[in-house]
């Protein structure tokens, strides 16, 4: 879209460029088109405030994700207290069914929000729960939506429990 608007801006500039420095001194032209100083120290001022203004936005959208993430991070925690405190599971298969998908929600929405898909992450996590065979964990790795299909898994793994 911009590339024929910059050339033709770097053409203009280098030919005025060009023919500024190689006129000899005291050309009429030099001093006829003199370009004050004033209009860009507007708009310099203009661009530092402006500049300032999306950082501070940037840096607020940061910390926003930094906060949503440490408070998945203290739940799922919480979720794995909870899961290993409550002795009365009918098995330990439930358990680690739950303790699983809690230790792989985070890497799935991780990989969903950056646009990332890649199984190793979660079948290591898998496999070192010892489930990687499990069906949930194959509809999981094949999962457009990942972290959607684990917490349906957690729900069903829950309800078992």
């Amino acid at each position: 879209k911009i590339s024929s608007r910059l050339a033709v801006s770097v053409l203009v500039a280098s030919t005025v460029a060009a023919v500024s420095n190689w006129s000899p001194e005291g050309s009429w032209w030099l001093e006829v088109f003199q370009v004050p100083g004033w209009p860009h120290e507007l708009v310099g001022g203009f661009l530092a405030i402006l500049l300032v203004f999306r950082t501070d936005q940037a840096y607020g959208r940061f910390w926003e994700g930094r906060t949503q993430w440490s408070t998945m991070a203290a739940e799922i925690r919480s979720l794995a207290r909870i899961t290993v405190a409550n002795r009365q599971i009918k098995s330990t298969e439930y358990m680690d069914e739950v303790l699983a998908h809690l230790s792989a929600f985070p890497v799935s929405l991780k990989q969903h929000l950056r646009g990332e898909n890649n199984p190793l992450e979660l079948e290591a996590i898998y496999e070192a729960f010892g489930m990687f065979q499990h069906d949930s964990v194959r509809r999981i790795l094949r999962a457009d939506n990942a972290p959607l299909i684990i917490m349906m898994a957690l729900s069903t793994a829950y309800n078992a429990m």
